[in-house]
């Protein structure tokens, strides 16, 4: 699923978990360097911001630290920190963030004899000038304190306000809903009514948890929740989620995509009897060997009409019964990949025997 940066501009945002010395202006490292008479690995922007952003160029985590060396540099004064707190306040102002949670490590802009609570103090006071200037301000303690009076209704308008904004945003009726659940665990062992074990996404299968059941737009707008009790199976909330669809979204047609969690012919059943088309993954290896058969004769691909990537991939649909499609594609370059995987997981597993 991809999303419009417009629409992604437009939306009020929350970001809890924001490096500082991740979000510096290239063109302010170059500035702050000439300032303090600094060399850096290029002179002007366009280079700088090669060298910095890895992209799909992963190399090793060494490689990707290094790039913090150079901005942490040009860090090493206070009128540098409060200059880069305020900048980062008044871009994510440009982004609609309301509210942010920045980490930085203090004792790392102490090289040239500044101290920790200098370096504190200054990214105090850039920050601050930036919530007056731009309004980036949330009080976390009010956020916890409203979270007490949450209760059944407030919930319901809450998802109600959410699926306007979203219809809103698009501008057009929404006729395709995606449907995925997660599990949430809590740092806690008690159970209740809610919190209960379960199969744990996050392998904290000793530890209580809840279900979440999540709603959303093609462009990844959510627009509606559930939560379950930790210990009911994903693939049993699919009838309640049709059904909230169906009762509270003015949907003209639903398209229903769901992950390989939601796969059982039971719930394909429902889904089809309610008259609803939809996308479902599937797991090849729960086919029959005629369909596995087929699936492995590279004779019944063809290729992609579209470029790079995409042209490179080639597609295969098999009918499976009366109104059922199976579609797979394949990847040459993500068969290297998966066979470079396995070959290092036997090599490894080798070497332990």
């Amino acid at each position: 699923m991809t999303i419009e940066r417009e629409i992604l501009q437009r939306l009020p945002k929350v970001e809890l978990h924001c490096h500082l010395d991740g979000s510096v202006r290239p063109e302010t490292i170059l500035d702050l360097g000439q300032a303090q008479k600094i060399t850096l690995p290029a002179a002007n922007v366009d280079d700088l911001r090669k060298i910095l952003q890895i992209g799909n160029n992963r190399g090793s985590l060494n490689d990707y630290l290094e790039r913090f060396s150079i901005i942490l540099s040009v860090l090493q004064t206070p009128d540098a920190l409060e200059r880069v707190a305020f900048e980062l306040i008044e871009d994510i102002s440009k982004e609609n963030t309301r509210y942010i949670e920045i980490r930085y490590s203090p004792i790392l802009h102490t090289e040239n004899g500044m101290t920790i609570d200098e370096s504190v103090e200054a990214i105090k006071i850039g920050l601050k000038r930036g919530e007056k200037d731009f309004g980036v301000k949330l009080s976390l303690e009010g956020v916890y304190k409203m979270m007490n009076k949450l209760d059944e209704n407030a919930i319901e308008k809450i998802q109600t306000n959410s699926y306007q904004a979203a219809r809103g945003i698009l501008k057009e009726k929404i006729n395709v809903v995606f449907y995925d659940c997660t599990t949430l665990y809590f740092e806690s062992f008690i159970e209740d009514e809610l919190k209960e074990k379960g199969y744990s996404k996050d392998m904290k299968f000793n530890q209580s948890q809840v279900l979440l059941g999540l709603l959303s737009t093609s462009e990844s707008l959510p627009i509606g929740y559930e939560v379950y009790a930790g210990s009911k199976y994903e693939g049993h909330t699919l009838e309640d989620a049709i059904n909230k669809i169906k009762e509270k979204y003015e949907v003209e047609k639903i398209v229903f995509v769901a992950d390989s969690g939601m796969l059982s012919n039971e719930n394909l059943i429902t889904i089809e009897e309610r008259d609803i088309e939809y996308i479902v993954g599937a797991r090849i290896k729960n086919m029959s060997d005629k369909i596995k058969k087929q699936v492995t004769d590279k004779g019944n691909y063809k290729s992609g009409k579209g470029e790079g990537e995409e042209k490179s991939e080639k597609t295969a649909v098999f009918n499976l019964t009366e109104g059922r499609r199976l579609i797979v594609t394949y990847s040459q370059r993500r068969a290297e990949k998966e066979k470079h995987d396995r070959e290092k997981a036997i090599e490894k597993l080798r070497k332990k025997l």
